[in-house]
């Protein structure tokens, strides 16, 4: 019996010295969009930017852009622009959108509507962003992305991407391009040149953000067309690493700047 008990012991002391692996948390999922409210506009809205009391956004059919009340989707004013105005970015009280088939972009008075003027760009702008002082946009057909001076409101650099520009984001020490050929590349704004090797993402790549905003933290965000994984980029690393996990709609693919 004593040695039974001695064993019994033994084997207590055993299970409660061994060490096992930490459980680690699953993965979060993400917060659910939920719609709060929906109302009809007129036109077909194409590119949107808002704030607390307005909306913003232009319409295909109509060849305009409008402001609307967030709260009732009053419509406040209308102002003829162009035809294919694909994006839109707001600065300091002014709108800032590309006109893809007219090649310029143009700016208009966010409170009154009012046309303040038209800027050259490349050929067959299709995005743009704010950042560093300037107003960045996307050339998809020349694959340049275009500076302009925010204050003088004129063109300070061209720069070639020869890997194609599809969307452009300004953040965390760089303008970040997607191309055509699945690929991130970093523009250095100090020198107005690409900077880094490339970043191969996911195929097609659609949308990216380098804003900061608390859920990306020091990253920039590219969704992709193939499906949901995410990849972390460290700063002294040219190559991408990859953490795959995975859903079936969309990928995100976050690129780390700490």
């Amino acid at each position: 019996m004593k040695r039974l008990a001695a064993l019994a012991c033994l084997i207590a002391l055993c299970a409660s010295c061994s060490s096992s692996p930490p459980i680690r948390p699953p993965p979060p999922s993400p917060s659910p969009t939920v719609a709060t409210k929906t109302f009809p506009v007129k036109g077909h809205p194409t590119a949107i930017t808002a704030d607390a009391s307005s909306v913003w956004f232009t319409d295909d059919l109509g060849d305009s852009l409008a402001r609307v009340d967030a709260t009732t989707a009053k419509e406040i004013w209308r102002t003829k622009i162009c035809k294919a105005a694909p994006a839109i970015v707001r600065v300091r009280g002014v709108l800032w959108m590309v006109c893809s088939l007219d090649n310029v972009l143009m700016r208009v008075d966010a409170a009154t509507g009012k046309l303040l003027g038209k800027i050259k760009t490349g050929g067959n702008p299709v995005d743009v962003t704010y950042g560093f002082g300037s107003v960045w946009t996307a050339n998809l057909k020349d694959k340049t992305v275009t500076r302009i001076d925010e204050k003088t409101t004129r063109a300070t650099a061209t720069i070639k991407v020869s890997q194609g520009v599809v969307r452009v984001s300004a953040g965390h020490g760089a303008v970040w391009v997607t191309g055509e050929s699945n690929t991130v590349n970093r523009i250095d704004p100090k020198t107005n040149a690409l900077t880094g090797t490339p970043i191969t993402v996911g195929s097609g790549p659609l949308g990216i953000d380098a804003s900061r905003r608390p859920r990306l933290g020091h990253r920039c965000a590219v969704a992709d067309g193939v499906r949901s994984s995410h990849r972390r980029r460290r700063r002294h690393h040219d190559a991408a690493r990859s953490d795959a996990r995975a859903h079936h709609v969309e990928r995100l693919v976050r690129v780390d700047r700490r």
